[in-house]
């Protein structure tokens, strides 16, 4: 079950980032098509590919999927959720890098410890969830509650912070953050247009 959760994960994210990247340039429908063609290929091609990709990459934890799914349900099935403001990703980026860092060993505190104990890991994931719930932010809820599930029945891994988060938030948080700066540029482009 878990082989499976991590293959949709890694798929559901390959082709978010991808539609993310290339939804700058062109059309949502063509940024879509071009990422499916683009993982297809890859898949098709080099077979070793996503499995490299997803021993490097594994455990995607909840968060990634459902803001995958939050984006495609967004943008193609008229599901209206609160957006993420640019306070909130630039916020979220800059704490996430200190947090890796630091777990890293770049600083003498660790957080990542706190994940592998039962009170400070539901303290930080309900804290989260309080914000995500008070904010709107529906999908990001319930990734949260997933994950500390998961994390509870001993699904996955011992640590916490691997059931939420995961490395590839950073470019994901950089793209979403441009995107928004770019979306910013231009209206106040339109505006002084008009």
């Amino acid at each position: 079950m878990t082989t499976l959760y991590e293959t949709i994960g890694l798929y559901a994210v390959a082709l978010w980032l991808l539609f993310r990247l290339l939804r700058i340039g062109v059309s949502d429908i063509l940024a879509l098509c071009g990422a499916a063609i683009i993982v297809a290929l890859v898949s098709l091609v080099a077979l070793d590919v996503p499995l490299m990709l997803m021993a490097m990459f594994a455990p995607f934890g909840a968060v990634l999927p459902a803001l995958a799914i939050q984006n495609f349900t967004t943008q193609f099935g008229g599901y209206r959720s609160t957006d993420y403001h640019l306070a909130e990703v630039l916020g979220a980026l800059a704490v996430y890098v200190l947090y890796l860092c630091a777990a890293l060993g770049v600083f003498a505190f660790d957080p990542y410890r706190f994940g592998y104990q039962p009170v400070m890991g539901s303290v930080i994931i309900l804290v989260l969830l309080a914000y995500s719930l008070w904010r709107g932010h529906v999908f990001l809820a319930v990734a949260l509650i997933v994950g500390q599930a998961a994390w509870a029945f001993d699904i996955g891994s011992t640590n916490a912070f691997d059931h939420m988060t995961h490395v590839i938030l950073v470019p994901v948080l950089c793209v979403v953050a441009l995107q928004k700066l770019f979306g910013l540029w231009r209206r106040s482009g339109a505006t002084q247009i008009r």
